[in-house]
């Protein structure tokens, strides 16, 4: 009886690690969405682009897809495609812990690589660039000169999209039936 005890409580902790590390994708740190690359190559983007992400950071952007002027926004997440001439990022009003995040990875991800028509990477989460699997603060801006380089308006086929996500008043006060 014993034994059964021991073994049941090492397959609970086994079970518990499991969920924390593999199912809980907020917990983990690595993901198959994250850039990464080779240590001594930049990435290029675009002027356009870099721009964008420097809005981003600020959280002061004029946006056409919802045709007014944001302010003091909370980024989400930046999604830049392979090639540098495309992004997509999402962002919310009322801070990060104040809206609806399920799924909003995978949106803004995606968002990006049908605008692209290329392979897609999340750069950044929140105030932070995710870059071979390592943070870089957004606010050290020396930082960012030494991980991009920045091609000047090399094409005219630059694409940003943003996504607002919905804010838990929003979604609270929604008609579920939508």
């Amino acid at each position: 009886m014993r034994k059964i005890k021991k073994n049941s409580k090492k397959n609970l902790i086994k079970l518990l690690i499991f969920f924390i590390f593999f199912i809980n994708p907020s917990i983990s740190t690595a993901s198959n969405f994250q850039y990464t690359h080779k240590s001594n190559d930049k990435i290029k983007i675009s002027e356009k682009i870099f721009n964008k992400l420097i809005e981003y950071k600020t959280g002061n952007f004029y946006s056409k897809i919802y045709k007014q002027k944001f302010t003091e926004t909370k980024g989400m997440y930046f999604a830049l495609a392979k090639n540098g001439n495309s992004a997509s990022f999402s962002f919310c009003e009322d801070g990060m812990i104040g809206c609806m995040t399920n799924l909003l990875k995978y949106q803004t991800l995606k968002k990006c690589e049908r605008i692209a028509n290329d392979k897609c990477y999340i750069i950044a989460i929140g105030n932070s660039l995710v870059i071979n699997k390592k943070k870089i603060s957004l606010k050290e801006a020396n930082e960012m000169q030494k991980i991009f380089i920045i091609e000047k308006n090399k094409t005219n086929q630059e694409n940003i999209y943003e996504i607002r996500a919905i804010t838990l008043r929003e979604f609270e006060n929604s008609d579920p039936y939508e």
